[in-house]
């Protein structure tokens, strides 16, 4: 048993940038990306999110030099703080194309 701590499948890697988190059929939320790992993401945005809620999400990488786009399906696995600091949620991709897998991949490897 863990005692309540969680534990990772996948090795994370910080990634301090912008995201943009949208609900299917929406407009997108400005959002600032913590980590990503290759079976989902941290993040931070200004409101609570709803876990096992289903979102689309989307961030630049720099890889291998250039700059390419990630997007996928997540489903918030928690989602923690206060409106003053932020909301802190994990994201697990549900559905994540095969480039944009091939991007985080290639970004964890660097």
């Amino acid at each position: 048993m863990t005692s309540g701590s969680e534990r990772r499948l996948y090795a994370r890697k910080p990634l301090r940038t912008r995201g943009f988190l949208a609900e299917k059929g929406s407009t997108a939320l400005e959002v600032q990306t913590i980590d990503l790992s290759v079976g989902g993401m941290c993040i931070v945005t200004p409101n609570q999110l709803m876990v096992g809620n289903e979102y689309i999400i989307s961030v630049d990488l720099l890889s291998n030099g250039k700059n390419r786009r990630v997007a996928a399906t997540i489903e918030v696995a928690y989602s923690l703080g206060n409106s003053k600091d932020g909301f802190k949620s994990g994201l697990r991709f549900v559905d994540i194309d095969d480039a944009s897998a091939a991007v985080v991949e290639e970004w964890m490897k660097e």
